[in-house]
């Protein structure tokens, strides 16, 4: 299996943190075809563009499907990665939520395996109600969500990745926050937003 297509996250390691600081280095590394750097790079981020990926797909497979475009769009971008760690973090996650949102919208579903049936848990009937009110929330309240609470960005990491003042971006994330709360206490789900 490779490492793309391997569903588990890895386990976090103290080494992560350093890892994650030196970021723009590895993805300079990765850009010059370092495949070790990529590991690296994939095990810094797979845990957050995973949750990401499954949090706004609506079935394991775009999950799946997602994750894999995120982390090829990062090895192809990685030329254009900018020099600062902050930003880097910032510059990979952004790319991460472009590709997860793009295949979760596609209409095509992904050609992978076919799903081994089992009943929902009450997790899976949460994410089945989350993943269309995401979709439905303007784009940079959904792009403020994912980056923030999925993409584990700080307020100011945050700020850097959607281009706008630090407080403009805490306020993108609070309304997005509003909205979501509002849509999961009902029991309606959005009217512009349908399973996919």
């Amino acid at each position: 299996m490779s490492l793309l297509t391997s569903r588990a996250a890895p386990p976090a390691t103290s080494s992560q943190g350093k890892e994650e600081g030196r970021l723009a280095e590895l993805l300079q590394k990765v850009a010059a075809g370092d495949a070790k750097a990529f590991a690296t790079v994939y095990a810094v981020l797979a845990p957050r563009i995973w949750a990401m990926a499954e949090a706004v797909s609506c079935d394991r497979e775009r999950a799946e499907a997602a994750a894999v475009q995120a982390f090829e769009a990062v090895w192809r971008a990685a030329p254009r990665c900018p020099s600062d760690p902050e930003t880097a973090t910032a510059w990979a996650m952004r790319i991460a939520v472009d590709r997860t949102i793009r295949a979760a919208m596609d209409p095509q579903p992904p050609t992978l395996k076919p799903p081994t049936p089992k009943p929902p848990v009450a997790s899976e009937r949460h994410s089945e109600r989350l993943h269309p009110t995401l979709l439905a929330l303007p784009e940079r309240q959904r792009d403020a969500i994912l980056l923030s609470y999925y993409g584990r960005l700080s307020l100011r990491t945050l700020a850097c990745a959607l281009e706008v003042p630090k407080q403009d971006a805490a306020a993108l994330l609070c309304d997005a926050l509003i909205g979501v709360r509002e849509v999961l206490r009902s029991d309606r789900l959005p009217s512009c937003a349908k399973p996919l």
